[in-house]
Formats: C-alpha cells, sequence, structure tokens
C-alpha cells in the first residue's frame, strides 16, 4: 500500500507520513503529542492515526472537548482515505499520497488489503506518550483529485473530478452538457437523501435560490435527482473561496480585501432587498470566479446541517464560533445586522489573518466577543488606511444598533475609499442634483404612508397625527424633535444655529475624544453644500444616526403635511448626510403637491397588487404536489415595504393567500382520510396506510414563533381546521403501527405456509428422482407465493441452477453418439461394482447386467457422489463447457447433500440413535468430490462452500444432539437457517420453508 501523509492546510510546515507502526499522536501540546498542531479548540491531545488490520490507516478521536469532524462529519473512530479533510477545532488537515517523487520517501513494501469494512478493524491506539516522532518529509505539491469509480453518474452531466467535500455533500466540477457549460454539483449524502422532508425542503430552497439574479451571488442552476441521487447544480467558481485563499497565500492585501469586502457588501444589500438573512457569513462562504469577483455562496439556501453548533445549555460545539453576532449568541433572531458582523469578523480574518476573538474553547471565544473588545486591526495590518479599519471595528459593534443600519450604507463608505475618498463621507445635501428615480422612490414612499394613514383613520389625513419622533424602533425611544436630535447626533445637533458639527462644542472644543476626534463644519442653508473636515469615525457615526433616524421616521404613520415638517426637521439636525438629502427631496415633493390623491392611490394600489403578487408567486401554487407548509414558510420570507405591513387590504389578501393554501391542504387531506376509510373497510392496511402517510408529509405547517403573521392569532380559521385534520391523520398512523405489525405476521405465517404447500413432500422426491425439471417450477411457483424479495430471489436462484444441472444431463445423453464417449465402463450404483454402458435412454443409462441389457434410471445416482463423479468424469470426446461443468457442480452438491442426510438420518428420527464422529466425517467427505469439480469452475466457489458449511453445520448439530448440548445444537440450527438459506440441506430438511 502506497505511503499516504499529513499536513495542516496553510500551515506551510513539512507534512509527516502516516506511521507504518505504532501510531501518530495529534494535539497542540509539543511534549505529549508526536504532530503538534496549534489553534483554537485543539486539545493538547486531540486524536491519533494508526495501522489497521488488513492495512491501511484510522483515525481516533481520543476524547476532545469540542471533537474530531472528518469531511464535515463528527468521528470517533474511521478508516482514512486519500484526499480526507480533517478538522480540529479551527484548524484543517489533510490526508494525501505523492503522485511523483516516491524515491525520495522510504516506504515499506505493500500489504495486501481486503475490501474496505465499514469501520476499521482492531484500532489499537496506545497512549500518546508512547507515539514515536514523526518522519519528516519535504512538502508535496498534491495531485489534483479526479474522477474515479466512485464519481457519481448524472444524465446531462459530465462529472469530472472532485472539488471538496461538506456536511450536505460532496461537490464536483461537472460540465452541463446541453449547454457545455461548467457547473458545481453538489450531491446530497446518501443519509440525507434518504430523509424525504429534509430533500423536499432542499429542493425547494434550491428552486427559490435560483430566482435570485445577482451579480455577487452564486447561481443555483438546477436541482434534480437521479435514481437515489439528489443534486443540486450551481455556478463554478474557479477562484476558489477566500477561505481557501487566505489558507494558501495569508492575509490580503487591504486594497485586494477591499474588493472582496465591496463585492460581499453589494451581495448583502441584494440579500435586504429580498428580505432574506444569509446567517453564514465567513470567508469559505466567499467565492472567486475566473474574473476575480467575489460571491456570496449559499444566499437562499436555510436548509441546516449541523457544521456548526452552539448548544447553550453547554454541550459541544462542532466547528467555531468566530462569527456568530453577540446577540445571535445570546439566542435574539438573526437579522440582517448579525450577517454585518459576521462580515466584519470576516473583512478583520482577510486583512490580519485572524479572528477578532479567540481563545482555547468555544465558550471563552463567544463570552470575549460579548464582553472584550478586539485589538486594533490597524496595529496587526501596517499602512492599513484608518476609515477602512474605522469601518471593521464599526462591523464588529456588539451593539447592532451601532453598527451600520443596512449593507447599502456599507457599501456606500467601501465605494468611496475605493474611488479615493480618505474620509469616505457620502455627498452632502444639495451638493449634486437627485435623480428622477430618487424622486419616484420618494413619492411611492409618500403615497403607501399617506394612503395607509387615509385607510387607518377611516378618513381624510388631519393634522393631528402621532406624537412626534415616537418611535419603538431601532433607533430608541425619543420624545421630542430636540431630543432626538441629542440623542442622536450629539449635543451641538439640537441647535442649527451653533456652527458646529455634532462631536464639538462651543468653538470647536472637541467633545467627542471617545470615538477619535471631531472636526468643524461651516454652516449653509438647509440645501446647501456641507464642507466636513470631520475625522472618519465621527462622520460615519453621524451619517449611521441619519440613516436610523430616516428609517425611524419612514416606519411612523403620519399625514403628509406632518411627514413634511419632520423631514425638514430631521435635514436640519443631520445636514450635510445624504439622510438629509433625501429628507430634503421627499418634503420638496410633498409641499409641491406633486403626491395628489390619485397618484396616492395609484402608487398605493401598485404597491398591494405588487407585495400581494410576490406572496402569490412565494406560495407556488401549482406546485404538484402542492406542499401547504412549505407555501406558508416561502409566504413568511415576504417583506411588505413601509406601512404596507398594517394596511388592512393587504393583511386581508393575505390572510386569503393562507386561506386558498390551507383549503387546498383540507381538500388533499379530505381525499387521504375517504381513501384511508375505504381501504380499511376491504381489510387492506397497506391502502390505508399510504395515503395518511402523504397527507401527514405535506402536514408541516410553521409554528406560530415561526410565522406569528400566518398562523398565530388572527390567521383564517382554516389553519385550525388543517392542523386538526393532519393530527388526526397522525393518530389513525399510529394506531395503524399496532395492527400493520398483527397483520405482518399473519401475512408472513401465511405466505410461509403457501411456500412449504407449494414445495410439500414432492421437493425432495423430485430431487431424489433426479427430476430436476419438476423440482424447478416447484421453487418458481413457490416464489410467486411470497412478498419477501430475498427468499423469491433464493427460490428462483436454486431453480435456476436445476436449469443448468439439467442441461448437464442432457449433455451426457446425448454425447453418447455425438461426438461419443471416451470409456464406456462406469460404477454401478446399485451394487458398487463396475459395469458397461450399452446405450442410452431418456433419463437413463443402459447397462449390461449378467449379460444383459437393463435400464437405469440416473436417479440411481442422485445420492451417490462417488458413482456420480465418475459417470461425468473424462466421460465425452470433448471437454465440457463453463456452463456444463456448473451445472455439475450443482449435481454434485445435492448429491452429496442427499448422501449426508441419508447418512445423518438415523440421528434426525425421534428414537434417533447415535452416529459416531468418524460416521459424520465420513458422510461429509462427499462434498470433497464437489471441489473437483468446482477448481474447474471456480465461479462457483462461493455457492459450493455454502453447501458444504451447511452440511458441517448439520453434522456438528446431531453431535450436540446426541451429546444433550441442546443449546449449541440449537445454535448451530439457526445459523444453518439463517446463513444457508439457499443450500440443498436446507431446502430439503425444511421442505422449503426456509423462514422458520
Amino acid at each position: 500500500m502506497d505511503p499516504l501523509y499529513i499536513e495542516v492546510i496553510g500551515a506551510g510546515a513539512a507534512p509527516a507520513e502516516l506511521p507504518r507502526q505504532g501510531k501518530l499522536v495529534i494535539g497542540s501540546s509539543s511534549e505529549r503529542a508526536s504532530f503538534v498542531v496549534e489553534g483554537q479548540g485543539v486539545a493538547d491531545v486531540h486524536c491519533a492515526i494508526g495501522r489497521i488490520k488488513g492495512g491501511g490507516w484510522a483515525l481516533r478521536d481520543l476524547g476532545s472537548e469540542f471533537g474530531t469532524l472528518l469531511n464535515g462529519e463528527p468521528v470517533d473512530a474511521t478508516r482514512l482515505s486519500d484526499g480526507d479533510e480533517i478538522l480540529l477545532g479551527s484548524k484543517k488537515l489533510r490526508i494525501f499520497s505523492l503522485a511523483a517523487g516516491k524515491s525520495a520517501v522510504a516506504t515499506a513494501p505493500p500489504a495486501e488489503s481486503p475490501a474496505e469494512p465499514s469501520e476499521p478493524e482492531e484500532l489499537v491506539l496506545p497512549e500518546p506518550e508512547a507515539a514515536p516522532a514523526p518522519e519528516v518529509v519535504p512538502k508535496p505539491r498534491p495531485a489534483a483529485r479526479t474522477a474515479s469509480a466512485g464519481t457519481p453518474t448524472i444524465p446531462g452531466y459530465q462529472v469530472d473530478r472532485l472539488l471538496g467535500r461538506g456536511a450536505m455533500g460532496d461537490v464536483y466540477l461537472s460540465t452541463q452538457e446541453s449547454l457545455d457549460r461548467r457547473v458545481a454539483l453538489k450531491v446530497l449524502k446518501p443519509k440525507l437523501a434518504g430523509d424525504q422532508v429534509f430533500v423536499q425542503r432542499f429542493k425547494d430552497e434550491a428552486r427559490a435560490a435560483a430566482r435570485l439574479n445577482h451579480p455577487n451571488i452564486v447561481t443555483v442552476f438546477d436541482v434534480g435527482q437521479s435514481g437515489e441521487l439528489h443534486f443540486l447544480s450551481m455556478e463554478f467558481m474557479a477562484g476558489g473561496s477566500i477561505e481557501a485563499r487566505l489558507e494558501e497565500l495569508g492575509p490580503l492585501p487591504w486594497r485586494e480585501a477591499l474588493d472582496v469586502l465591496r463585492d460581499a457588501a453589494a451581495g448583502l444589500v441584494y440579500a435586504e432587498s429580498r428580505g432574506i438573512v444569509h446567517r453564514d457569513i465567513k470567508p469559505e462562504n466567499l467565492m472567486r470566479n475566473q474574473d476575480g469577483v467575489t460571491k456570496i455562496a449559499d444566499l437562499g439556501l436555510a436548509v441546516q446541517v449541523e457544521q456548526e453548533t452552539v448548544d447553550s445549555s453547554g454541550g459541544k460545539i462542532f466547528g467555531t464560533p468566530h462569527f456568530i453576532a453577540p446577540e445571535i449568541a445570546k439566542g435574539e433572531p438573526a437579522d440582517a445586522r448579525g450577517d454585518l458582523y459576521a462580515l466584519g469578523v470576516t473583512a478583520y480574518r482577510v486583512l490580519s489573518g485572524k479572528t477578532p476573538f479567540e481563545g482555547p474553547t468555544s465558550r471563552d471565544i463567544l463570552r470575549a466577543a460579548m464582553t472584550e473588545e478586539p485589538a486594533k486591526l490597524g496595529t496587526l495590518v501596517p499602512g492599513l488606511p484608518a476609515r477602512l479599519e474605522a469601518i471593521v471595528h464599526r462591523l464588529l459593534e456588539k451593539d447592532p444598533d451601532r453598527r451600520p443600519p443596512s449593507a447599502s450604507i456599507l457599501l456606500k463608505e467601501l465605494e468611496a475609499i475605493r474611488a479615493g475618498d480618505p474620509a469616505g463621507a457620502a455627498p452632502a445635501a444639495g451638493q449634486a442634483p437627485k435623480s428622477k428615480a430618487g424622486l419616484v422612490v420618494g413619492a411611492v414612499v409618500v403615497a403607501a404612508a399617506a394612503a395607509a394613514y387615509v385607510a387607518l383613520s377611516g378618513g381624510e389625513p388631519t393634522p393631528d397625527g402621532p406624537e412626534p419622533f415616537r418611535s419603538s424602533g431601532s433607533t430608541g425611544n425619543v420624545d421630542a424633535p430636540e431630543e432626538a436630535g441629542a440623542a442622536l447626533a450629539g449635543p451641538a445637533a439640537a441647535d442649527p444655529d451653533a456652527g458646529a458639527r455634532p462631536g464639538t462644542g462651543a468653538g470647536g472644543t472637541d467633545q467627542a475624544a471617545n470615538v477619535g476626534g471631531a472636526g468643524t463644519q461651516t454652516n449653509s442653508s438647509e440645501a446647501g453644500p456641507a464642507v466636513t473636515e470631520a475625522k472618519p469615525a465621527v462622520e460615519a457615526e453621524f451619517e449611521y444616526q441619519a440613516e436610523r433616524a430616516f428609517l425611524a421616521l419612514s416606519e411612523e404613520l403620519l399625514t403628509p403635511a406632518d411627514r413634511a415638517a419632520r423631514l425638514r426637521t430631521l435635514a436640519e439636525q443631520f445636514a450635510g448626510t445624504d439622510a438629509a438629502g433625501r429628507a430634503l427631496d421627499e418634503a420638496a415633493l410633498i409641499e409641491s403637491g406633486a403626491s395628489a390623491a390619485t397618484e396616492v392611490a395609484a402608487a398605493r394600489e401598485a404597491g398591494l397588487a405588487a407585495a400581494l403578487g410576490a406572496l402569490t408567486t412565494a406560495a407556488n401554487f401549482e406546485a404538484s404536489p402542492f406542499h401547504p407548509g412549505q407555501a406558508l414558510r416561502a409566504m413568511n420570507l415576504i417583506v411588505a415595504p413601509g406601512n404596507l405591513a398594517t394596511d388592512p387590504e393587504y393583511t386581508a389578501g393575505r390572510a386569503a393567500l393562507v386561506d386558498r393554501a390551507m383549503k387546498i391542504g383540507l381538500a388533499r387531506g379530505g381525499a387521504a382520510m375517504t381513501a384511508a376509510d375505504q381501504a380499511a373497510a376491504r381489510g387492506d392496511l397497506t391502502g390505508t396506510r399510504d395515503p395518511l402517510r402523504e397527507f401527514v408529509g405535506l402536514a408541516d405547517l410553521p409554528t406560530a414563533e415561526e410565522a406569528p403573521l400566518l398562523v398565530g392569532v388572527g390567521a383564517p380559521a382554516s389553519v385550525k381546521e388543517f392542523e386538526d385534520l393532519a393530527s388526526a391523520a397522525r393518530d389513525r398512523l399510529r394506531d395503524l403501527r399496532g395492527k400493520e405489525a398483527e397483520f405482518e405476521a399473519i401475512r408472513t405465517a401465511q405466505e410461509r405456509a403457501a411456500v412449504a404447500a407449494g414445495l410439500g413432500g414432492g421437493l425432495e422426491s423430485d430431487l431424489r428422482q433426479f427430476s430436476l425439471a419438476s423440482a424447478g417450477a416447484r421453487l418458481k411457483q413457490a416464489a410467486e407465493l411470497t412478498s419477501d424479495g430475498d427468499l423469491a430471489g433464493r427460490l428462483r436462484g436454486l431453480a435456476a441452477d436445476l436449469d443448468g444441472a439439467q442441461g448437464a444431463l442432457d449433455a451426457l445423453i446425448g454425447g453418447w453418439s455425438d461426438p461419443g464417449w471416451r470409456r464406456r465402463g462406469v460404477i454401478d450404483p446399485r451394487a458398487g461394482g463396475n459395469a458397461s454402458v450399452l446405450g442410452t435412454a431418456p433419463g437413463a443409462l443402459v447397462l449390461e447386467a449378467d449379460g444383459a441389457p437393463r435400464n437405469v434410471p440416473l436417479a440411481q445416482w442422485a445420492a451417490n457422489p462417488k458413482a456420480l463423479d465418475n459417470l461425468f468424469k473424462g466421460r465425452l470426446d470433448r471437454s465440457w463447457s463453463p456452463d456444463e461443468e456448473a451445472g455439475i457442480v450443482t449435481l454434485m452438491g445435492l448429491s452429496a447433500s442427499l448422501q449426508l442426510i441419508d447418512a445423518l438420518s438415523p440421528a434426525l428420527q425421534a428414537d434417533a440413535r447415535r452416529i459416531s464422529r468418524s460416521e459424520a466425517a465420513d458422510a461429509l467427505q462427499a462434498f470433497s468430490k464437489v471441489q473437483d469439480w468446482v477448481e474447474k469452475a471456480p465461479g462457483t466457489a462461493k455457492a459450493a462452500a455454502r453447501q458444504r458449511g451447511a452440511g458441517r453445520l448439520l453434522a456438528e448439530a446431531m453431535i450436540a444432539r446426541q451429546d444433550g448440548d441442546w443449546p449449541l445444537c440449537a445454535s448451530l440450527l439457526r445459523r444453518l437457517l439463517d446463513e444457508n438459506r439457499d443450500t440443498w440441506i436446507v431446502m430439503l430438511l425444511s421442505d422449503g420453508n426456509t423462514k422458520q
């Protein structure tokens, strides 16, 4: 066996050869481990690798706190193969072989390896202290993975080679033949493919992901099934993941890292527009194409496989918690701000090669993320622009409200740095003319707000709106414009005439040293340009505060006049920000009267139609079969814009769509219950079970916590009706389980009796008479009487063997004249002496007896292996064909079995007489004649060995019975029946009832 090597991916250290004897202990302790791996979550002695019996190596976890993962799955002990990847805490290791340059490494002679077992055989790994030091060899360059015999075959795709393995499945580089397009093909693991609920979710979410289209999102092309394989094809990213780039070359230069972050932020902007939270942003999920563009992978695929599990009760965490936002670690729901935190951690790692918080355990890492401040990125990355450093640290804020309010704001700052603006500040209000597109967006927002106000107030807008700046959103609660300005922008913002930018006092005195200093700003008219000299941290904070205030104002229900006044107040408080510019544009639009009642109504109707249309599309009522639970989950992802979420017409339309989904489900469930009732009346338990199972499989509605607007309080009554019907179906299925077990036992007993009756006593008679065609017909008919596929297959296999045996007998008889017999003398099975053959007859030989011819049926040779062997051996003037030799092996095995049963028959009777061990051994010698023919027909060796093994078990069981050792006798007979069902011994003894 060729040697295998292990290396830490991206470490740059020399690999080690896997041990030829003994074991290799892997861990972080230089004193106790023979292969040292330092990193978070790596135990002093983490795991060990040792040789196993029969050749090869196996891996065993040594009780480490965080476990050992092999190709994405937790393992305790398992065999290793070329190309395997091992995850210890935050460190990845790779197993590989040397495709070239073997002469540089001393290798032991290859051992003959048996077929690979599913578990390693007798893996013995001593204590770490006994570990020898590993042999160090120059680091080879591992060969690219290529297609092998294990590569899946999927129609329409040419699978080239394995790209990698993950928790969900293997990913292959493939060519979509219809379009001659290179794709990455993800094939689900067999254990996941067997979970029908998981597979259906996987398909539905893959189809939803395929509808996402953005230059910075990895495109999903297709999802499908081929036989037992379930697969997903997606855009092939030739540049690999950013994580792989880091492991290979280390941290990225800041300009390259900025491009990566910019592309990822653009992808998250798109995700926010679709109401999608990724939940797993990290360098491994950022991929590059051949042009160097970074794209987010797995956006929209929410199918969860346990790769990184945080157990709040203190259980193990597989993987690392470095990218989990503090609020999510505390159990709060994940939202887009959690993705921004994860992007901040990604940025920190991409720039420095480290994560912001590290520690020996996952619990330590999470605790640090919630309580400590990360090291300043600038101290780790010399030459890093202060503005980029400030952005990364704002993304890492523990309070989600202090992070950028949205990915679009983050993208704007990153673009400013890429464009060469050291401060990264957005253009001030009035600096550049706003596009007509911006005015249209403002009109839609105003229209939605005004229409919603009219609808909810029951009449025309009135001057009495809600209290100004009363908000319960993420910006906090403030009660007046002045207080809002002070709370959001600092002490100077409440007075627009103070002439100072937030963060400075009178005369420009610095009031914001804790956030990196402040500058001053020349105050101009509310629409005029603002000249900023603010330092980056203060500028960004001011922009974020303005954006939060604008978003909070957008959520309030106001009359158009009140909204315009509030917008102007906001613009004064946050002069110079992009949010202030948009506030002035919208206020001017309202005051100019452009949002006339008809335009408001039209905009509202358009928005309402679009929102309800999105819900209808998400529900996918045309799906076959329609899945109510999946429809509701997809609808729950749709977020209505602005105040439309509380619009009575929208909520009524949404409820109607939910009711439609439930009515379809109720119709399906009612049909299933009717079909079950009809089948139960017929006594057909299978027909009762199947429609109930199908309906229950479609009845997994989201909980009220998952989708409170769809199935919670106020949901259509049909939701409760559907849940009650599904509950009734589940109850019936539970009741059926006991009945099915009872029915199955009865059915099995009936089938066994039918098989035995079909064979009856005639099977042994046919076999002893060499009436092989009749015996084969009995076996085939018996196979039709059972639903046990294994038993039916064995019966048909025996019948096929008899067909071959009949062919050998026919060739013997037919060979008398063509091509002729080589010799005429045979052993006379009646007397044991020799006799001459004078001719042949159907099913008989004409022997010379006392000087006269006499027909002797071939059945006389049936239980005489010695005479039968003599009859066939060297008989014809030609060689036996392979099929004929296989048929002769069948005849010889049958003959030996008959002779053994005859020899043991005294011990088989109720008044059994004793037989000696020598008698039993002599009877077993009959199988030696079978072996002579097996050597001529090696393909029959396995079946012949089972025939001989069955005879040995029967003989030993009879001896044990005579000795009074009934437990041993019963054990041997059970083995005889369980392991040798398709042998003549079992068929002759049990009369075909091999299940008894």
